[in-house]
Order: C-alpha cells, then sequence, then structure tokens
C-alpha cells in the first residue's frame, strides 16, 4: 500500500489493525534476547552511566539492550498510533520499567550526546530522535497508576469473559 502524501491521518485509518496484535508483545518480552537485554540494563547500567560504560559491554550485551530499546521504541509508536492500548503496554513493561526508567534514559542521553560530538545530528534539522518513542513511551508509563496491590490479589475473583 502506498502511503499518501496529503494526509498522514488518512494513511493511519487504512493500516489501523494492521499492527496491534498485543501478542506480538508478549512474544517480544519473552525473548531469551529481550530478557537478556532487561538483565544487563538493571545489573550493568547505573544512573551515572559513562559512554565508557557502554563501550565496555560485551557485543551480545549491547546487542541484547539495543533489542529491547528497539521494541520498546516500535511499541511506543504502536501506542501513540492506536494499535496497541496503554492499558496492554501498561501491563506488559510497567513492573519492568520501575527499573529500567532511568537506566534506559541515561542510555538514550548516552547515545544522543555521543552522537552530537561525533557530528552524526549535524545542525539537527529534522528535531527527530532515534530513541524519541521509547522516551515518549517512558513519560507515559510514568504517568500510567500503578496497581493498588499485587495482580494476583487485585483479580483474584476474575472470571473469564462469555
Amino acid at each position: 500500500m502506498k502511503r499518501p502524501n496529503a494526509n498522514p491521518l488518512h494513511y493511519h485509518k487504512l493500516c489501523k489493525g494492521v499492527s496491534d496484535n498485543p501478542f506480538e508483545l508478549a512474544a517480544h518480552l519473552s525473548s531469551p534476547l529481550i530478557q537478556r537485554g532487561i538483565s544487563v540494563t538493571i545489573n550493568r547500567i547505573t544512573e551515572d552511566s559513562t559512554v565508557e560504560n557502554l563501550q565496555n559491554l560485551t557485543r551480545e550485551e549491547k546487542d541484547a539492550i539495543n533489542a529491547l530499546m528497539v521494541g520498546m521504541n516500535n511499541h511506543g509508536v504502536l501506542t501513540f498510533h492506536g494499535h496497541l492500548s496503554i492499558d496492554i503496554v501498561a501491563s506488559f513493561y510497567q513492573s519492568y520499567t520501575l527499573f529500567l526508567n532511568k537506566r534506559l534514559r541515561r542510555i538514550v542521553k548516552i547515545m544522543t550526546e555521543s552522537a552530537q560530538k561525533a557530528g552524526v545530528n549535524g545542525d539537527n534539522k529534522n528535531n527527530i530522535g532515534s530513541f524519541d518513542w521509547l522516551i515518549w513511551l517512558l513519560d507515559r508509563l510514568d504517568d500510567y497508576p500503578l496497581p493498588d496491590g499485587p495482580t494476583y490479589d487485585i483479580h483474584k475473583d476474575w472470571k473469564p469473559p462469555k
């Protein structure tokens, strides 16, 4: 399908439902690579990590963190455009982002500063960052209310829909 030039919202309406599969989000988080990315981010990255800390990670650790961040960036785009509900995304991610949030923001900051120093962003005319949607998603999850207690307790009387 060719993307219309005149109205990007028209394209969004045409594509609505194409990628709205929350099972893909579940599969993403079930991936050993993503689980490794979560583990490395929690255990090896701190709020005061430096570019040297990131450079000292193994290739496998960098790949795992990158896969986690790209997936979350994609989920941010899908949430923004209504293909994934923030309720579903929060149900999957919120328990992780309580620990990942500041660390992921730190990684994005280090990457952005490194790119600027290397002249990759140039004059930044396009105003687009590589992980803007990841930051957007983290902001939404920060605003999303935390559960009032353990899920198993809150929903202990749950019955399957008929």
